[in-house]
């Protein structure tokens, strides 16, 4: 395939993943493609990691770069470089979904950091990434959203979407999870998990480690 017809695969557009190249057709960074590749991983693994995508899709990121050697925050390079480990060591209980998924609540936008699914529980879950001092208005702005998740995202006979906020500060990680109590779109807020999700959702220091080391 010619290198235009591999640069056509890339999608830069300001109003999905804040404008960063993707993709086209997947809200998949090529900044997330390209650290794993640095990371170690094949062609071939991460074609069976995310079983939509071809392998001139890869190549399409590979191109894309060797001709913009395009920079990345480090947000962006850190924690996707952590993502496909914290997937392994989940044991392949969640497939990656999407990244900077957006919603649209009365609205207001939003943009979900990590949108994973839970093949075991059959549900949504939802990552937010924080940094600096924690404020509840970013479980009032989760709360809010989750249900709007349900109602867009949701297959008739998947569960409630679930949500985990990882908030971290100079001296601190904080992780809140986001649960829902009925299906009227109700959830309540806990910093433990619960008995029932134990071993099925990531606990604090696991999940947290998404964001461990970055300043």
């Amino acid at each position: 395939m010619s290198t235009n017809n591999l640069l056509s695969r890339i999608s830069i557009d300001p109003n999905i993943c804040f404008g960063k190249p993707c993709i086209k057709g997947h809200r998949i960074w090529v900044s997330l493609i390209l650290d794993l590749l640095a990371g170690g991983e094949t062609i071939e693994t991460i074609l069976e990691e995310y079983p939509d995508l071809e392998k001139d899709d890869i190549l399409a990121c590979i191109t894309y770069s060797n001709k913009n050697k395009q920079g990345e925050t480090p947000l962006e390079k850190s924690v996707f470089k952590r993502l496909f480990p914290f997937l392994k060591e989940m044991g392949g209980i969640f497939a990656f979904a999407n990244t900077q998924y957006h919603l649209k609540v009365n609205g207001e936008d939003f943009f979900i950091d990590l949108l994973l699914y839970h093949r075991k529980l059959k549900c949504l879950v939802a990552i937010d990434l924080k940094f600096g001092e924690f404020v509840t208005e970013y479980l009032n702005k989760m709360q809010l959203y989750l249900p709007a998740l349900n109602d867009v995202s949701r297959l008739p006979d998947e569960n409630s979407s679930i949500g985990i906020l990882v908030c971290q500060s100079k001296d601190k990680t904080i992780v809140k999870y986001v649960i829902s109590e009925s299906d009227k779109g109700i959830y309540k807020v806990v910093s433990t998990l619960p008995q029932d999700l134990k071993n099925q959702l990531p606990e604090p220091e696991q999940v947290g480690r998404l964001l461990e080391g970055i300043e």
